[in-house]
């Protein structure tokens, strides 16, 4: 719409200037006419700054670049967090796992939260990369909801011979020792009603558990909470219906 606008400006000055022009040339035109036209551009530069009117064109043109260049990551975040294209079950790098789970997570973190990466050296491992980001997507979702304010969120990934991990810690409000307990449990929630369904951190837990890991969670109010998962690096396949049976 901006775009337009600024065609039809520019369109009205070009039409002028064109007028203008077309009086000087013409052998019957008179002084009248050509200051006619004169007259006419000089109100229109008076309302359009043809300098300016390209200079914002030029910075429309870079937001709506940039704008693209998001939109164009987006949809690749998404088909890779989701891993439509590829087979149920896949060799994957826990980093490449964060890194998704962030490009969906970011309208939830930005202007709000300060993400630090600390991603070791992991090896891929055997596992459905849509499950394991659904897992760190609501980690990283309910961290930036802990967070009253600003704060800072890290995530840290390492390995040791036998097991992959991944952790998610937060600065943010903290859970109450007697709401530990009971986070994984199906319904459990401490959000208010309709934000939340409690079935987040239980089917965590689930796709956790059917990798053959397991996720563990440490929090004090007023300090944060940081989970983390530990993985087999060698995982048995996980079987679709068992997946199936989780995501209905």
């Amino acid at each position: 719409e901006v775009m337009r606008e600024f065609g039809e400006q520019l369109r009205e000055l070009v039409q002028s200037c064109s007028g203008l022009v077309d009086a000087l040339l013409d052998p019957h035109g008179s002084d009248v006419v050509v200051a006619k036209k004169l007259a006419e551009i000089e109100d229109l530069r008076s309302m359009v700054d043809p300098e300016l009117l390209f200079s914002d064109m030029q910075t429309l043109f870079g937001d709506t670049n940039f704008g693209l260049e998001q939109i164009s990551a987006l949809v690749l975040g998404l088909k890779d967090f989701s891993r439509l294209d590829q087979s149920f079950t896949d060799n994957v790098s826990l980093n490449d796992c964060v890194d998704s789970a962030l490009l969906i997570a970011r309208n939830a973190i930005k202007n709000k939260v300060e993400v630090i990466r600390q991603l070791g050296d992991v090896p891929a491992i055997s596992c459905m990369p849509s499950q394991i980001n659904q897992v760190l997507l609501n980690l990283v979702t309910n961290a930036a909801q802990a967070i009253e304010g600003t704060g800072k969120i890290l995530i840290r990934t390492w390995a040791d011979v036998e097991r992959v991990y991944v952790s998610v810690q937060d600065n943010g409000k903290g859970i109450s020792a007697e709401n530990l307990k009971k986070i994984f449990d199906p319904f459990f929630t401490t959000k208010p009603v309709g934000e939340g369904t409690g079935l987040g951190l239980s089917i965590c837990w689930k796709i956790i558990e059917q990798h053959g890991g397991v996720i563990r969670v440490a929090s004090e109010p007023g300090r944060g909470t940081r989970f983390v998962i530990v993985l087999p690096r060698r995982t048995q396949t996980v079987e679709m219906a068992a997946v199936a049976a989780i995501a209905s």
